[in-house]
């Protein structure tokens, strides 16, 4: 059975070195779509290594991407403390 890390490889190396430039383009995309965040530093190796303008752009175009996912991605909503706890931290309270 092949792990995460053996697939994120794969992609990786498909969109760097092969022959195919459909090939590469659908790696570069699978990478972002799959892996979001945590593909944009392999997804800027893949760019800087390549000569291929159409690669460069699909990498930029997978590094917005990426990112829009990332910041449109639900936060967690911070609920506010009680009234009675607010200011008084653990050090300044009176035993």
């Amino acid at each position: 059975m092949r792990s995460i890390g053996d697939r994120f490889w794969q992609l990786k190396e498909s969109a760097k070195w092969s022959l195919d430039m459909n090939e590469r383009r659908q790696a570069i995309e699978e990478l972002a779509g799959s892996y979001g965040k945590e593909a944009l530093q392999a997804i800027l190796e893949i760019k800087d290594v390549t000569a291929y303008d159409e690669i460069k752009k699909a990498c930029a175009e997978a590094i917005r991407s990426a990112k829009n996912a990332s910041e449109n991605a639900p936060r967690r909503i911070k609920r506010a403390r009680p009234a009675g706890k607010r200011g008084k931290s653990r050090k300044n309270r009176k035993k």
